[in-house]
């Protein structure tokens, strides 16, 4: 992977809504962590001192989600747009879970991809009150990180062995990820089944700067 440039897939991050809709009892470290993630962050600075990293956009913004059901109602919702900055047209959209982790300090993230027939590519970019969409939208549940508050910058990721992946070869994906109030880190990584990286940056982590809040 050395010498290419490889676009970047946060198996993880964050969800959701800074009204009424917020579940009774989110916990605060559950609050601090959406809020940080909502909003604008770019790898522009990166992608112009390292031609192996890509300018790529990532954008969440708080949705609501309808019919949730029992198991799945606390915590908050974002959905996430991910593109390469020249391309208007995102190479991932999820919808994040925000979650209460097994302490106050810790938060866990869920991502959903989306039925073949919902597009959400666009949901950032309508007024909060028309972010809406129902449970039933939504596919099967990726994979799960935890990260916990140190200082007030969030760090964590993936847990054990990591998750499942099928792309490009690899059987498992690991990340890790940094959160603070003026960006974040994320380096995902696929690995094959005899432990050699299959895709994702080698060198090290994408670094995204914040460009504007939600």
């Amino acid at each position: 992977m050395s010498g290419k440039k490889s676009l970047v897939f946060l198996g993880l991050f964050f969800s959701t809504l800074p009204m009424s809709a917020y579940a009774d009892g989110v916990v605060p470290a559950v609050n601090q962590f959406a809020d940080m993630l909502t909003g604008l962050f770019d790898s522009s600075s990166q992608a112009i001192d390292d031609s192996e990293y890509l300018d790529v956009s990532v954008r969440h913004c708080s949705v609501m989600v309808t019919d949730l059901p029992a198991d799945k109602r606390d915590g908050r919702f974002l959905a996430l747009r991910q593109s390469v900055s020249t391309d208007a047209k995102p190479y991932r959209v999820r919808i994040l879970r925000v979650f209460a982790g097994v302490s106050e300090e810790t938060v866990r993230v869920s991502s959903f991809a989306l039925n073949d027939n919902s597009d959400i590519s666009e949901l950032c970019f309508k007024p909060e009150a028309e972010r809406i969409i129902s449970f039933s939208q939504l596919a099967e549940e990726k994979c799960t990180t935890e990260s916990r508050l140190q200082n007030s910058t969030f760090v964590g990721g993936t847990v054990g062995d990591g998750c499942p992946s099928s792309r490009a070869g690899a059987v498992r994906m690991t990340s890790e990820l940094t959160l603070d109030a003026q960006g974040m880190t994320t380096w995902d990584r696929g690995w094959t089944a005899q432990g050699q990286l299959a895709w994702g940056p080698e060198k090290g982590p994408y670094i995204f700067e914040r460009v504007t809040k939600q």
